[in-house]
């Protein structure tokens, strides 16, 4: 039982994170794109190339940070020590009656 909670736990914990790494690639894609267009208005060539250097690592990035451009896959189960399974005991010890 105390296994199924902490597994559980763990896989709510990965979803928020993936959330929140998606939601930030969002607004990087949405600056991504102001950049471009401020880049796009350049007149200095030497100030375009350097911008576009910029560019093209943010948008590795950006793509990277994204959960959705990778393997979707669920997550193995954590390992159950008996630290990580404490909280999940309901006050008995991880490592049997009398601990």
């Amino acid at each position: 039982m105390a296994e199924a909670k902490l597994t559980e736990s763990d896989r709510g914990e990965r979803l928020l994170q993936q959330v929140d790494r998606w939601r930030q690639a969002q607004h990087l894609h949405q600056y991504l794109a102001a950049m471009r267009a401020t880049i796009d208005a350049m007149t200095d060539p030497d100030a375009a190339r350097a911008a576009e250097e910029w560019f093209a690592w943010a948008q590795k990035y950006a793509d990277q940070l994204n959960p959705l451009t990778q393997r979707l896959e669920m997550p193995p189960p954590p390992k159950a020590t008996p630290e990580a399974l404490k909280s999940f005991l309901d006050g008995w010890s991880p490592y049997g009656p009398g601990w």
